[in-house]
């Protein structure tokens, strides 16, 4: 068979085997109790690979209709099947099923394992043949209601166009700020970042202290505000000068929840950089940016808790356009001190699929891995993580 084939050409040389650097053999077990046998072979990823091959082709004879978001990719062609990247990936998934494979073994739900292998099969096939959410028409509805919420532009342009004015309720009260319908969407309706699923809640709570890393018009901050209540607070960062002014422009205008909430003009980080630094270019209005951190201060989450800038950690959030394990490396004594619950974007580096679990995992603090996905397309996945009995 053909996947036999590109299984073997892949395999040659050891090629079948993660090219990432390895932790301790026991981490690269492919479940719990399940030794990798003598010689590196793991038996169960290599089944696990050839399910995916035959999903893969299987697929390849499907086409799938109403799967493209074309206001996302404004500008591209849905019909056009861009090779480049599903070549790169498919180089990727073999020279690193193992880890792939291992990541899989270590989410605490079939739920959470089986969208892995739906987000894989898209990467390798893009939307023409794979659908990722299995309720696309409920994303659409909640996608097209947030629009009903706008009341005007602002004038402001950026990737996704024009920034619109918004009011809306959400949790009892009202909120009104400047971005985009997808902010609105994701924020308040679709609950990005509050996960629930099988009895399992991973989301923020009254009280909480929260760390928004990556909050950039702060929609997700004011959400966490309302959220955690007046005993909470929201520890929101971005470097992105624009953002930041667009972000005191929505605490402006909900007061309320402003005072919950603390804007730090930086990014985070693994180590302290250029503190105190004013930024050395503004990129203007671009979530998507990865940045230069030569031209940003960028803080330890540790360190603003040492400086007592941060009080305490019980909620963590990043989409930080993939530096998120350099971030979480930046709050390992946070984690081990609080072992807060986690929702960490794990789909802006390949892998990122694998990496972050295996060094939260590496930290031995008892954390459960769930996954979730909140587009029709390759981005917004969160990893949610929960050290708590029943992660309730």
């Amino acid at each position: 068979m053909l996947k036999k084939a590109l299984a073997n050409i892949f395999s040659k040389s050891g090629r079948g085997k993660s090219s990432a650097a390895a932790p301790p053999p026991a981490a690269l077990q492919a479940a719990p109790g399940e030794a990798i046998p003598e010689g590196g072979r793991n038996e169960a990823a290599e089944d696990w690979r050839d399910s995916i091959l035959e999903r893969f082709y299987q697929c390849m004879h499907r086409h799938e209709s109403d799967n493209f978001d074309a206001e996302r990719f404004a500008g591209q062609d849905a019909g056009v099947f861009q090779i480049g990247s599903p070549v790169k990936y498919l180089k990727f998934f073999f020279f690193n099923f193992v880890d792939l494979f291992e990541a899989r073994s270590r989410l605490a739900d079939t739920d959470s394992k089986d969208l892995l292998d739906r987000l894989i099969l898209f990467r390798l096939l893009s939307h023409h043949h794979v659908k990722v959410l299995e309720a696309p028409v409920e994303h659409w509805r909640l996608r097209e209601q947030a629009k009903s919420f706008q009341l005007g532009n602002t004038g402001e342009k950026g990737v996704l166009g024009q920034l619109g004015s918004f009011e809306l309720p959400f949790e009892g009260g009202r909120i009104r700020m400047d971005g985009w319908a997808m902010n609105v969407a994701m924020s308040f309706l679709i609950g990005q970042y509050y996960f629930e699923r099988g009895g399992v809640a991973i989301k923020p709570r009254p009280g909480d202290y929260l760390i928004d890393a990556g909050a950039c018009f702060g929609d997700t901050a004011l959400a966490f505000a309302s959220t955690a209540g007046a005993d909470g607070r929201v520890y929101a960062f971005d470097m992105v000068p624009t953002h930041c002014r667009i972000m005191r422009r929505n605490l402006d205008m909900n007061p309320a929840l402003a005072s919950r909430i603390t804007l730090l003009s930086c990014g985070v980080s693994a180590v302290d950089r250029n503190i105190g630094m004013t930024p050395a270019e503004d990129i203007g209005v671009n979530p998507a940016a990865h940045l230069d951190f030569d031209k940003y201060p960028v803080r330890r989450i540790d360190s603003l808790v040492e400086e007592g800038v941060v009080a305490r950690v019980d909620f963590i959030k990043m989409d930080v356009e993939g530096s998120e394990l350099d971030a979480l490396c930046g709050a390992e004594a946070s984690l081990r001190r609080w072992r807060p619950r986690l929702a960490i974007s794990i789909y802006h580096r390949p892998e990122d699929y694998f990496s972050i679990i295996r060094y939260l995992s590496m930290l031995a603090l008892g954390y459960r891995f769930y996954l979730d996905h909140y587009t029709i397309h390759g981005e917004e996945t969160v990893l949610y993580a929960s050290a708590e009995a029943g992660e309730s």
